[in-house]
């Protein structure tokens, strides 16, 4: 698996700062909760902010621990970061190569494309699956100190929900950067998902007759049940891990198939 390990040793040193920086994110976020006197002060805070913007931002249930974890990290710089960091390496992963010269180079040396393509996507996998874990480690390590009361039971479920989101731009990335070979379209594709599904989810939340735009947005598919608080919504992760194949499959038809040049 010659592809698969050069994409680990490439960017080793980038998970690594990847992963601190979410411990760090994290960290600062939730050590806050202990200060609220256990949710009380931010809750007096929140009652009064504008109902609007409080649905928008699904602030609801901010004076729980569960409900603080998801506002603060899950569902606001954790996910960009993660969906960043997700994107990039979706969108070097063939086009990156192809720009540079060296997936010719390593077509040339007879390594089918498929293999090429899957072994990216592998390392994608990993690199984002080791995330997920020191999320929810790290996770279950401030639970006790910052008394956030959270159900360990659900915390897989969260660390799924929110990587899926990442997972599915990241592998939208990783399809147009093997459908175009360019860099920067892979990037806008998969950045311009989160932003969307972003604001459809805000849009959503804060009119009965904008509920439609939840049933469009990956973001209201992975916390419309607030799995860190309700535990395991299979619809939800099925459909986030479901288009990921889907863009997966759809990459690696073209891929296949096209010219490559550099």
């Amino acid at each position: 698996m010659p592809v698969f390990v050069q994409a680990l040793k490439e960017s080793w040193k980038g998970l690594i700062a990847w992963a601190f920086a979410l411990i760090a994110i994290m960290t600062l976020y939730l050590s806050f909760y202990s200060t609220m006197d256990a949710g009380e002060g931010v809750q007096v805070f929140i009652d009064q902010l504008p109902s609007t913007m409080v649905a928008a931002f699904g602030f609801g249930d901010i004076g729980t621990g569960a409900g603080w974890a998801h506002s603060t990290f899950f569902g606001l710089l954790g996910l960009f970061v993660l969906v960043a960091v997700c994107v990039s390496w979706g969108a070097r992963a063939i086009a990156g190569d192809e720009e540079n010269g060296m997936l010719e180079l390593t077509l040339a040396h007879r390594v089918p494309r498929s293999q090429v393509y899957l072994e990216r996507l592998g390392a994608l996998v990993v690199r984002l699956a080791a995330l997920g874990l020191v999320a929810a480690g790290w996770l279950m390590v401030l639970d006790g100190p910052n008394g956030l009361g959270l159900d360990f039971a659900n915390i897989a479920p969260q660390v799924l929900a929110w990587a899926g989101v990442a997972l599915l731009c990241g592998t939208l990335a990783l399809a147009v950067g093997a459908i175009t070979g360019r860099r920067n379209h892979a990037v806008t594709a998969g950045a311009g998902v989160l932003v969307a599904a972003y604001l459809l989810n805000a849009l959503g939340n804060v009119s009965a007759d904008n509920d439609w735009m939840h049933l469009v947005s990956p973001v209201s598919w992975a916390y419309q049940n607030r799995p860190l608080l309700n535990g395991w919504d299979w619809q939800g992760l099925a459909l986030l891990y479901g288009i990921s194949a889907m863009f997966v499959v759809a990459g690696w038809l073209v891929f296949t198939r096209r010219d490559v040049t550099a």
